[in-house]
C-alpha cells in the first residue's frame, strides 16, 4: 500500500509539474528528451517491480531461482550429474550471490527475495532504454531516437518482461551497450573502443548462448564494411568477455571451458520438436501484432530503409531473427533479445522515409493522430499488465504447504489432468523446505493402481493437490477410494492474467488448485 501511495504521489507530481511548467518542459524535451524518457521508463516499471508477483513461465523460475536457492541450502543441484548441466551457471550464480546477501542480512521470506530481484531487474532494464535511445540518435534524427526510446521504455509488454528473470531480457543491456560502443568506434577508430564493444557483447553470451549469433553477425558486418582492424579487436574483446565470465566458470565446475555448450546443442537438436512447432513466418506475425498496428507495419517497413547504412545493427539482428524463424522450436520470448533493435531500426528508417514522403508531408497531422490512437491502446494494456501477477496459484499453493509441519509435507499426491506435467516452485515454501516425494496421479490410472504404487508411502500423505478446474467432482470420488477421509482444505485461484491468457489461448493452462487433506 505504501509503494502504491508513493507511486501515485510521484505520478501526480509529474503531472502537476507538466501542467504548471508546460513551456519550460517542452523546451527541455526538445533540447534532450532522454532524461524524461528514462523517468517515464522508471515510473511504468515501478508497478511491475512491486506488484507483479509470481513468475512468467518455467524458465524464469525453475532454471534460475530454484537452483540458486538449492545451492544456498546446501543442495548441489546441477553440479553432481554424470555430465555437465546444459545451462550456464552464471545467471543462477548471480541469484545465489543476491539471495545469499539477503539471507546474511536476515531476509528469508521468498516474497521479499523475489521483490528485491524484480527491483534489481527493473532498474537494470533502464540501460536497455538508455542505449536504445543513444543508438537511434547515432543512426537517425532526434525525432526517430525519441520514438525508439519511448517504444522501448513503455511498449505495453516491456515493463512486465523487464522484471521477469528471463535470460532473453537480461542479455539486452550487454548487447545494446556493445552495439553502442561498436557504432561509436566506427567514427572513433580506437582499438580500446572495439575491444570494449566486443567485451560487453561477450558478457551477454554467459547469460544467453544464442547471443553468439549477434556477436558473429556484428563481426561479419564489420568485415562487409571493410573494417578488418575493428573486426579483429572486436572479436578479441568478445572472446575475452566470453572466456572470463563463461569459460572460467566452466573450468571451475567442469574442468573444461564451455563444456555445457555441447550438451546444450545436443539437447536442442534431439528435443526441438518437443516444443511448439510453428511456421517460419510466426515471428513476423508476432511483431505485426505486439508492436500495435498500423505502427507495427510502419516499423517493419522502416527496418528495411537504409539497411546498408545501418548494417552494423541490421545484419546481426536479421541473422538472429532468421535463425529463430528457421528453428522449429518457436516461443515468443526467444526473439525478445532483438526487440529493441527492431524498434530502433524501424523508428530510424520510418522517420527518414516519412520526412521524404510527399504523401506524409502533405498530411502533417495524420501520423500524430495515428500515434495518439496507438499510445492510447498501448496504455490501456500497459497499466493493468504492469500490476498483473502470474502463476500465483503455484506460488500460493507452495506458501500454504510451507506453513505445515515437515512430516505433513513429506509426500504429496498431484492429481494432474490429461498428462500435463506439474512443476511446483519449492522456493516459495521457505528456506530449507521441500516436497521430498511428489506422486502424480494420472487420469489414465485407476485408484487401485495408484494405491498399489503408493504402498506404505500412503501413510505419509497428508495432502492431495488437484490441478485444473475440470471434472473436479469425478476426480474427488476417485481420490476417496484411496483416501476415504478426504476433505477439501482450500482452493487457490489463478491470477487474473493467467485467466485472460487461458481465455485467449487454452494452451496456456488455467490451473486452479484444489487442496485436500487426507486425514
Amino acid at each position: 500500500m505504501f509503494f502504491l501511495l508513493l507511486f501515485s504521489v510521484a505520478f501526480g507530481f509529474l503531472v502537476y509539474f507538466y501542467v504548471v511548467n508546460l513551456s519550460e518542459l517542452r523546451r527541455r524535451w526538445e533540447c534532450d528528451p532522454l532524461p524524461w524518457i528514462m523517468l517515464l521508463a522508471l515510473l511504468v516499471r515501478l508497478p511491475a517491480m512491486f506488484f507483479s508477483r509470481g513468475y512468467g513461465m518455467y524458465d524464469d523460475h525453475f532454471l534460475v531461482v530454484e537452483p540458486a536457492q538449492h545451492w544456498l541450502d546446501g543442495i548441489p543441484m546441477w553440479l553432481t550429474g554424470p555430465e555437465p548441466e546444459k545451462k550456464s551457471l552464471v545467471y543462477p550464480g548471480f541469484f545465489y550471490l543476491l539471495y545469499g546477501l539477503l539471507e546474511r542480512l536476515g531476509v528469508f521470506d521468498p516474497e521479499v527475495k523475489s521483490l528485491v530481484g524484480r527491483i534489481v531487474h527493473g532498474l537494470f532494464s533502464l540501460l536497455t532504454v538508455f542505449y536504445s535511445y543513444k543508438i537511434a540518435r547515432r543512426l537517425g534524427s532526434q525525432k526517430a531516437a525519441t520514438l525508439a526510446g519511448l517504444l522501448v521504455a513503455v511498449l505495453w509488454f516491456m515493463p512486465f518482461m523487464s522484471v521477469r528473470f528471463l535470460v532473453e531480457a537480461v542479455a539486452l543491456p550487454f548487447v545494446l551497450a556493445g552495439t553502442w560502443y561498436a557504432r561509436k568506434a566506427q567514427d572513433d577508430d580506437r582499438p580500446q573502443l572495439w575491444m570494449l564493444a566486443g567485451f560487453l557483447m561477450g558478457l551477454s553470451f554467459a547469460v544467453r548462448y544464442q547471443t553468439v549469433l549477434i556477436i558473429a553477425g556484428t563481426g561479419l558486418a564489420l568485415l562487409f564494411l571493410k573494417r578488418r582492424r575493428g573486426a579483429f579487436f572486436f572479436g578479441l574483446g568478445a572472446l575475452l568477455g566470453i572466456f572470463l565470465l563463461q569459460g572460467l566458470v566452466d573450468v571451475y565446475f567442469w574442468k573444461i571451458p564451455f563444456a555445457p555448450l555441447y550438451y546444450y546443442y545436443k539437447y536442442n537438436v534431439e528435443h526441438a520438436a518437443d516444443y511448439p512447432v510453428l511456421p517460419w513466418y510466426n515471428y513476423l506475425l508476432l511483431f505485426a501484432g505486439v508492436f500495435i498496428p498500423p505502427l507495427s507495419l510502419f516499423l517493419m517497413f522502416g527496418t528495411l530503409v537504409d539497411w546498408r547504412k545501418n548494417l552494423l545493427l541490421f545484419l546481426p539482428t536479421m541473422i538472429f531473427f532468421a535463425f529463430h524463424s528457421y528453428h522449429v522450436n518457436k516461443q515468443e520470448r526467444f526473439v525478445l533479445t532483438v526487440v529493441p533493435q527492431v524498434l530502433i531500426l524501424g523508428a530510424v528508417g520510418w522517420e527518414k522515409f516519412r520526412e521524404g514522403s510527399d504523401f506524409w508531408n502533405a498530411r502533417p497531422k495524420l501520423f500524430p493522430r495515428i500515434m495518439a490512437v496507438v499510445w492510447t491502446l498501448n496504455f490501456i494494456v500497459l497499466l493493468p499488465l504492469s500490476f498483473s501477477s502470474s502463476k500465483l496459484q503455484a506460488v500460493d499453493t507452495m506458501r500454504f504447504l510451507g506453513t505445515k509441519p515437515e512430516n505433513e509435507r513429506y509426500a504429496v499426491v498431484f492429481d494432474s489432468y490429461k498428462k500435463n506435467r506439474i512443476f511446483v516452485p519449492d522456493f516459495y515454501m521457505g528456506k530449507n523446505k521441500r516436497l521430498p516425494v511428489q506422486i502424480e496421479f494420472r487420469d489414465h490410472e485407476t485408484p487401485e493402481e495408484l494405491k498399489q504404487r503408493l504402498g506404505t508411502l500412503a501413510d505419509s500423505i497428508y495432502y492431495v493437490l488437484v490441478f485444473q478446474d475440470v471434472d473436479v467432482p469425478l476426480r474427488e470420488e476417485r481420490l476417496k477410494k484411496i483416501f476415504p477421509a478426504l476433505r477439501r482444505e482450500t482452493v487457490v485461484e489463478p491470477a487474473l492474467l493467467d485467466k485472460v491468457m487461458y481465455f485467449l489461448n487454452p494452451v496456456n493452462l488455467n490451473q486452479t488448485v484444489y487442496i485436500y487433506r487426507t486425514r
